[in-house]
């Protein structure tokens, strides 16, 4: 027979029990050896509510619950949950407790460190049809998150396009693109297609009201050759919202110098 013990109103099976003791001894064993080589034990209030990471639009799987900390605003998440769903390979050195991540993709932006980059703002416009305009006053508000810099357009059924004479004078072009939280209850989307002498570069997926800042890396669009680059917002109905207009938000739009 089972032998089993009583314990806080429940019975509870010895081996299941035998595992619970043994867990919570290299628990507590983990915890006083790192303290005795100079670890700080440090306590952190936080909050979670089911905080969804997406890469790409792909949901990522944690190991543990992502949550924010209270007081300081940040978002913790573990880092090598996040590091493997973007490419990078993880690794940890006990003996000088470091994290080494490494990868491709690190490499090849470290291609674009120290490169001029010139502002959307700053490149000759030929065409204007929406018309793409330059907020003057406060921040862009994509989900929340605040940006500096950027042009913006609205969007009601139609499409827009702005045509930039870059003359092949850049490399490449980095930036956020989504819709600013002022028109977040909007019943449309749009598509971000981007065009370099007629020839389609790029082209989004359906951006719509509240989703994360979309980004475009640089080198992921290549303009070594090409003079007239064209961006090209199209609406696309959602059917869900409050009225028809969007604001699409360009943001930190930089453009690499050869």
């Amino acid at each position: 027979m089972l032998k089993c013990i009583k314990k806080w109103g429940k019975i509870f099976p010895m081996k299941k029990l035998a595992v619970f003791s043994v867990l919570l001894f290299i628990s507590i064993f983990l915890s006083q050896s790192l303290l005795a080589s100079g670890w700080i034990l440090r306590e952190y209030q936080g909050m979670t509510g089911n905080i969804k990471i997406l890469v790409n639009n792909t949901p990522v799987k944690t190991t543990v619950e992502p949550f924010i900390l209270s007081h300081e605003g940040v978002t913790m998440v573990s880092l090598r949950d996040l590091s493997e769903a973007l490419g990078f390979d993880v690794e940890w050195n006990d003996t000088t407790n470091t994290i080494s991540i490494t990868g491709d993709l690190l490499n090849e932006l470290n291609t674009w460190v120290g490169k001029t980059k010139r502002k959307i703002t700053d490149i000759k416009v030929i065409r204007n049809v929406g018309p793409y305009y330059e907020k003057k006053v406060n921040n862009y508000q994509i989900a929340g998150r605040p940006f500096a810099s950027g042009i913006a357009v609205n969007l009601d059924q139609g499409k827009t396009e702005l045509v930039l004479d870059i003359n092949r004078k850049y490399l490449s072009m980095e930036g956020y693109f989504g819709i600013d939280d002022d028109t977040m209850n909007s019943s449309g989307g749009y598509f971000l297609r981007i065009f370099g002498d007629d020839r389609q570069l790029f082209v989004s997926e359906l951006v719509n009201p509240s989703d994360y800042p979309r980004y475009i890396a640089p080198g992921e669009i290549d303009l070594t050759y090409i003079n007239r680059l064209t961006i090209r917002m199209e609406w696309e109905e959602i059917e869900t919202g409050d009225y028809n207009n969007l604001t699409a938000v360009l943001a930190n739009f930089n453009f690499y110098e050869k």
